[in-house]
């Protein structure tokens, strides 16, 4: 939403926003210039001709009832997110259940530096955050929570993973795929499909069409080769295309699992036709994106990380990243769930993706838009899982307390989940120096 209200206003259209709890992204937005505050003030919200609202926020909400009662059109982010995106004559759209952010982020930064001029729209923060330097190229996020993704029609649409997710939206993996079905068929007629080709989506749904495919197998239209460690948890790789060497890249961001990542923003360059050159140059001196796997400081001489991970698939990713940079100390996982119903949905993943850590600290769920009755809670899934070191917390700032019994130097703590659970940092931190 933030991204949007600066835009908007870069755009010259008198725009104000309010949010639940104070931020960063309030500030940035009231040193731009704009009214934004906190909570439900209908002195200062008034009557505006249109109002856009998060997918968080539900229809029992004091504001969104006021604005309702007010005569108020309301619509949601993603109608906007459209209307947005209509406005430039190249539109890349990334969807998937993981590493949207990520790979959107590193295309962005590698255009950036060719001086492309574009607005990027992304779910996490870094350099090019709130990037507008022109009406040339969209490059955004396409999320499929309520099937929001649809609202785009693009000239380069991506599949990078397909998985279940968002149990509020979808009940069974064929409505995902036939969700992200939709949203390649809404590619423009002389637009350009890129899919990843090792996933059971593309086996099962995508092959007949023929899109263009990234993966590691052979077969793919670019194939991902030759994967190396080039340091403690950073990788390198080679594209090649039928037996063809493209591309040779290397990461400055930690993760196997942003290989691939990098690969599929790869692919949208040489869609767009940037220079490999250019390619190699941009993808190497990218450097991440804010709660993905992001360094914070240090605690007690440990190391504390955060990521947004919150899906089982992506916490098993974060743990065997940190396992495989704790060189021979413990892993300490704070783990805050998110929303009841995909903690129920998922629940046999979670108890086998948080086994891998030393110490297991599961602290209260952060609800978002759910009301218990949509699931089950934290403390039931602290219960249900196996695992020998674990504790329970029912704040942020009890498991600031665990963590002063738990931890020794040299630690890896790692926070994950897409709540509040962030602000952990803020109370741990005293020390910016690196732990490398």
């Amino acid at each position: 939403m933030s991204k949007l209200c600066f835009f908007l206003h870069q755009k010259g259209i008198f725009v104000t926003g309010t949010d639940a709890a104070f931020s960063e992204r309030l500030l940035f937005l009231q040193e731009a210039g704009i009214d934004v505050w906190t909570g439900f003030l209908p002195e200062r919200t008034g009557k505006p001709d249109v109002c856009y609202y998060s997918s968080a926020i539900s229809e029992n909400d004091t504001e969104y009832l006021y604005l309702r009662a007010s005569g108020v059109p309301l619509h949601e982010r993603y109608e906007l997110l459209g209307e947005v995106a209509n406005l430039f004559p190249t539109v890349v759209s990334i969807g998937g259940t993981h590493g949207k952010t990520t790979t959107t982020a590193m295309l962005s930064h590698v255009l950036h530096l060719q001086n492309k001029k574009m607005l990027t729209h992304i779910g996490g923060i870094c350099d090019e955050t709130d990037l507008y330097t022109g009406d040339d190229y969209f490059i955004g996020e396409a999320c499929e929570y309520r099937k929001s993704l649809l609202a785009l029609r693009s000239d380069v649409s991506v599949v990078l993973n397909c998985e279940e997710d968002h149990p509020d939206t979808y009940t069974s993996l064929s409505e995902v795929f036939d969700t992200f079905d939709d949203f390649l068929r809404n590619t423009k007629p002389s637009g350009i499909k890129i899919v990843n080709g090792d996933s059971l989506f593309y086996q099962e749904r995508q092959s007949a069409f023929r899109p263009i495919t990234v993966g590691f197998h052979a077969e793919n239209f670019y194939r991902i080769e030759n994967v190396h460690e080039i340091k403690n948890g950073y990788y390198g790789f080679e594209m090649s295309s039928f037996g063809y060497p493209l591309l040779s890249l290397s990461l400055s961001v930690a993760g196997k699992y942003n290989v691939p990542n990098a690969a599929f923003a790869a692919a949208c360059c040489l869609a767009l036709g940037i220079p490999h050159d250019k390619i190699e140059t941009g993808i190497s001196s990218f450097r991440g994106v804010k709660r993905r796997f992001e360094y914070k400081g240090l605690f007690l001489g440990a190391a504390v990380y955060s990521d947004y991970a919150h899906h089982p698939t992506e916490i098993a990713e974060a743990l065997a990243l940190g396992d495989r940079i704790r060189e021979g100390k413990n892993l300490l996982c704070v783990f805050q769930p998110h929303t009841y119903s995909r903690t129920a949905r998922f629940l046999p993943k979670f108890c086998s993706a948080l086994q891998r850590c030393n110490t297991l600290v599961i602290v209260k769920e952060y609800p978002a838009r759910e009301k218990p009755c949509d699931g089950i809670d934290a403390l039931t899934l602290f219960r249900s899982v196996e695992h020998p070191h674990k504790k329970y917390c029912a704040s942020l700032t009890e498991a600031g307390s665990c963590l002063c019994k738990e931890t020794a130097p040299k630690d890896v703590i790692l926070l994950i989940g897409a709540g509040d659970i962030d602000t952990l940092s803020s109370i741990l931190i005293a020390d910016k120096q690196s732990p490398l």
